[in-house]
């Protein structure tokens, strides 16, 4: 008798075989890696499994994410660890397994949903746009330099509540900043340890007056001559600070064999003091990552204070429908705080209609939409066309290493 697959929810005695699952499909990390991470942000219900007599085949995580958008929070779902024992793909299981995502995400009322991935086409496919990242190497690193008494390495336990507090204001500038708690930063430090290629000697801290001012963590990359920034911070002028961090930052690695950086381009206090130390600079775009707004309202009334704070600096009033697929929402932007509304209100409504890759680029600050190939579908006029500039401006968006899903 032919056996059948179940789809449901695994439970906590479960992670050992959903990680060895992860595992066998991405060996490039160890099972503990897996395990661990499911024992972090991982949402309830949203460890999503296959089985076939009992044997889990199949796997999609769901992890809860807070995404800051300047002053605004929004809550997203990250997606991971979505494999397929090789003997079950091609019949549609984990296809299966990110419809329940979805309707997962709909019951948590988590309008975004972001993932890392090398096979973009698939994910298209499912409404997910590519969501680019701008990243500096950095070639040629020398490690010359004198020590600095004000450089130290990183603790986890001891500099969580700090560092905390230099990402809040460090990320605040930036689309897409992780927004986490102090415990939530505890558990990532629990899961990160397994993570492939971490260096722990590049985890450094620069402080002043002992109180720590910038930070930096890097993993080596596949090259091994290479390393990965994986996260930056730092709080305003502290140029001395992050130029003695990039001089032991650079003696360790070269010690380490390290002869490359790669740095996410916005980072630009930490690559200006960098570049005196590197031979040679390129710029390169990242298109591993991709972002799906599953609930057009609800995102845009998730950054309501954002967008308010936004349209009265600017002075813009107005009201425009922004159409997207089979989704539509109407923004109102007057005296008071923006008003987010579900659909048009009445035919004939200012219009805005771009498809999914295009409005992405306008909500994380990429491209603004006067600069999109809208005129063909929207029916807009120069004021609304500066209302969607002044509330959608360009911005730096970042998305950590250390964060992917």
């Amino acid at each position: 008798m032919k056996s059948r697959i179940e789809f449901g929810i695994a439970g906590r005695d479960d992670y050992e075989k959903v990680a060895g699952l992860c595992f066998l499909c991405m060996p490039d990390a160890p099972a503990s890696y897996y395990e661990e991470r499911l024992r972090g942000d991982i949402l309830p219900n949203g460890v999503l499994v296959a089985r076939e007599d009992g044997w889990i085949v199949s796997n999609v995580d769901v992890f809860g994410v807070r995404l800051r958008f300047g002053s605004a929070v929004v809550r997203c779902a990250g997606i991971g660890n979505v494999v397929t024992h090789p003997d079950y793909r091609r019949r549609g299981l984990a296809a299966q397994l990110m419809k329940e995502a979805f309707n997962l995400m709909e019951m948590e009322g988590m309008p975004v949903s972001i993932l890392a991935t090398g096979i973009r086409d698939y994910y298209a496919k499912m409404g997910y746009a590519a969501w680019e990242q701008s990243e500096t190497d950095l070639l040629g690193i020398s490690g010359e330099g004198p020590p600095f008494a004000s450089i130290r390495p990183l603790d986890p336990n001891r500099d969580v509540p700090t560092l905390n507090a230099i990402r809040r204001e460090y990320g605040a500038r930036f689309v897409g900043w992780h927004d986490k708690t102090e415990d939530e930063w505890r558990k990532q430090y629990a899961w990160i340890s397994y993570y492939p290629g971490e260096v722990p000697e590049l985890a450094l801290v620069a402080e002043r007056g002992g109180a720590p001012r910038a930070y930096v963590r890097a993993a080596r990359s596949h090259n091994r001559q290479s390393s990965v920034i994986m996260e930056f911070g730092a709080l305003p002028g502290t140029d001395r600070e992050v130029s003695e961090l990039a001089v032991a930052l650079t003696e360790t690695a070269s010690r380490a064999g390290i002869r490359a950086f790669r740095v996410p381009s916005p980072c630009r206090e930490l690559i200006a003091a960098l570049k005196p130390r590197a031979e040679a600079c390129d710029e390169r775009r990242d298109s591993s990552f991709m972002i799906k707004i599953t609930d057009l309202a609800g995102f845009l009334g998730s950054l309501g204070s954002e967008l308010s704070l936004r349209a009265y600096v600017a002075g813009v009033r107005g009201t425009v429908a922004l159409v997207c697929g089979g989704q539509s929402a109407t923004l109102t932007a007057g005296d008071g705080p923006v008003r987010v509304d579900r659909g048009m209100r009445k035919p004939g409504d200012s219009m805005a209609v771009l498809d999914a890759p295009e409005w992405t680029s306008v909500f994380l600050g990429v491209k603004p939409f006067s600069a999109q190939g809208f005129a063909a579908r929207s029916r807009l006029g120069e004021a609304e066309i500066n209302l969607l500039d002044a509330i959608f401006p360009r911005r730096d968006s970042l998305f950590w290493k250390s964060d992917a899903f």
